[in-house]
């Protein structure tokens, strides 16, 4: 089942302070409704999914370790955690939603699992200590504006199941000297590296139309 943007929002069993367990945090069934605002948080087992904007803006939240078995983080999820400084997002995982990560400022490492298949726009946008990113897999595009501002990023394996890479996806990644754009890519999107740090770069040959502003000052 998917779960879809604030299902249950203004519902009785949300305002319902009696459902909630003593951390804040509400399930219903193996959804994730709303998390807790505690430092470290353990996802209880058996959690499919995390809904939209679950954890958004919640500050004081480090660290929540997610159980195997775990296959949608949703919308916004975590979008605004900006103490959030380590995540481990399970092999199960097979989708990770529209700025599920954006502007979590601490976070310095993220690996995308090799099952999961849609990284959706936003995703890790302003994630601005954001280092290394290890996509893992089957993933075929990487969304527009994914990892735009992540002023110091330095290292992006992009797989070689991606097919396209969409628009202004490393937008102002200023610390990206290089990358590796797959053999398999066929389309790049308008200022998918614009800004970047780019020295250097590897261009596949099905890669047929270079867009505009998509290396604008790179330098």
């Amino acid at each position: 089942k998917r779960m879809g943007l604030n299902p249950f929002a203004a519902t009785a069993y949300m305002e319902d302070e009696n459902n909630r367990d003593d951390d804040g945090s509400l399930y219903i069934g193996n959804y994730l409704l709303v998390g807790s605002n505690d430092p470290v948080y353990a996802v209880k087992e058996g959690t499919k999914s995390i809904a939209s904007s679950a954890f958004s803006s919640r500050t004081r939240v480090t660290n929540v370790i997610f159980p195997e078995g775990l296959a949608c983080i949703g919308e916004s999820a975590f979008s605004g955690c900006t103490g959030l400084t380590e995540i481990t997002i399970p092999e199960s995982c097979v989708k990770i939603g529209d700025e599920a990560f954006f502007d979590c400022t601490n976070l310095e490492e993220i690996s995308i699992p090799e099952n999961c298949n849609k990284l959706g726009r936003l995703a890790f946008c302003s994630c601005s200590n954001l280092v290394k990113v290890n996509i893992l897999g089957k993933l075929e595009k990487i969304e527009e504006n994914t990892f735009q501002d992540c002023h110091k990023l330095k290292e992006v394996n992009i797989p070689e199941s991606c097919v396209e890479i969409g628009k202004s996806a490393f937008w102002n990644c200023f610390k990206l000297k290089t990358v590796t754009i797959p053999r398999n890519c066929t389309k790049l999107g308008e200022g998918a590296f614009g800004g970047a740090g780019l020295t250097s770069i590897e261009l596949p040959d099905e890669l047929s139309t270079i867009p505009k502003n998509a290396f604008r000052n790179c330098r």
